[in-house]
């Protein structure tokens, strides 16, 4: 029994870490559409908790620590968004990035999240970054594969506005 909460305990501080497939770049985008990928790196903060990402209010990928996605869409105007559960902060914070992804380029967004001491308190920051091409490829070597999800709703989103 004791191995048992020894062994959860480490578990726990050891916090989770995506387990799909090592980083192999996505296929190209057909003509008209953008190419977007979104990671995260191991950060010191919210190590056991997944990072919710939104297109246009439509979660595409819960992202674990050192996890990616990619996905293609249609060129156009969107609104990329990052929430954590609820009971992380309550609702109350959420990065929005208007974003403008052209048809044909590739886009890079990389989520960072740090902690540190503020005496009396722990606290933690997290930021979406728009990486450059070659740092991005340095730092998804390290990431594995989590599938993107909700694109079939999203893109049945973009036709309804464009049909109105």
């Amino acid at each position: 029994m004791r191995w048992a909460a020894v062994v959860a305990g480490v578990v726990l501080l050891a916090g989770c870490v995506a387990t799909g497939a090592v980083y192999t770049p996505a296929p190209i985008p057909a003509i008209g559409d953008a190419l977007v990928y979104i990671y995260r790196l191991e950060g010191s903060g919210l190590k056991t908790r997944d990072a919710y990402f939104y297109v246009d209010d439509v979660n595409i990928v819960d992202l674990t620590q050192k996890g990616y996605t990619w996905f293609h869409v249609p060129a156009g105007n969107y609104t990329l968004k990052q929430k954590w559960p609820v009971d992380v902060t309550l609702g109350m914070k959420t990065l929005e990035a208007p974003v403008r992804w052209q048809a044909g380029r590739t886009y890079f967004y990389r989520l960072g999240v740090e902690q540190r001491l503020q005496y009396p308190m722990i606290v933690t920051e997290w930021r979406l970054h728009h990486v450059l091409e070659a740092e991005a490829m340095r730092e998804l070597a390290a990431c594995r594969l989590q599938p993107a999800g909700g694109l079939e709703k999203l893109l049945m989103q973009r036709q309804c506005l464009t049909c109105k």
